[in-house]
């Protein structure tokens, strides 16, 4: 906890709580990473821009372990993207018996967050090989995208994603393939999309082309 960290404006530090809720000790590894959606897919490379402290922890059985993130640029500018892997090291230990699956999670963490920034998307969508819509956020904050829906212009609904589909980082695009017959794809036309988010439903229109 949390499952979301946010440097608001230019704060250096923030605090991840990580409690093992097993019944057997963990070791943990935690590396941070620069995220980024280049051509609308999201990219992960390790960055040291955040540091973490301790990157390395064990921890028993119920208890907690309090983690330090610590920004090592105190430059402003819009909002930036991070996320932190927490893996779960195996233990290798003889008493280990049947099959142990390897815990990972992925924590988004946003630096030089502004309160009163909101996000601002213009969709898009193509139908060459499958129909893909591409929100490109102008706005000075990301947003996380839930249970999109795409209905044609009269109302009839096209396709419903449940859950989480993705993240529109400030600044940048997201895309996501939407499953669609193929023999629907030329008689779409221009598109209604409806979502829920971090920041409160999400309504836009696409027009669909056959370049991307």
């Amino acid at each position: 906890m949390p499952t979301t960290v946010d440097f608001v404006g230019k704060s250096m530090a923030a605090t991840l709580t990580v409690t093992n809720l097993s019944q057997e000790q963990t070791t943990i590894q935690l590396r941070v990473f620069r995220w980024t959606q280049p051509g609308g897919r999201d990219r992960y490379e390790p960055s040291q821009e955040i540091s973490i402290s301790p990157p390395i922890v064990t921890v028993g059985p119920g208890e907690a372990q309090l983690v330090r993130l610590v920004r090592e640029d105190a430059s402003g500018g819009g909002e930036r993207a991070y996320r932190v892997a927490i893996d779960e090291l195996p233990s290798g230990g003889p008493s280990q018996t049947g099959l142990r699956m390897a815990v990972q999670m992925l924590i988004p963490v946003f630096v030089n967050v502004a309160p009163d920034a909101v996000p601002d998307l213009r969709w898009s969508a193509s139908t060459q090989g499958g129909l893909t819509l591409r929100a490109v956020n102008d706005g000075g904050r990301r947003v996380r995208i839930d249970d999109l829906s795409v209905s044609s212009r009269n109302g009839r609904r096209i396709a419903d994603l449940k859950g989480l589909v993705g993240y529109a980082l400030a600044g940048q695009e997201f895309r996501v393939t939407v499953p669609v017959p193929r023999s629907q794809l030329g008689s779409l036309g221009e598109l209604a999309i409806r979502a829920n988010s971090d920041k409160g439903p999400l309504s836009g229109t696409a027009t669909t082309s056959s370049t991307q």
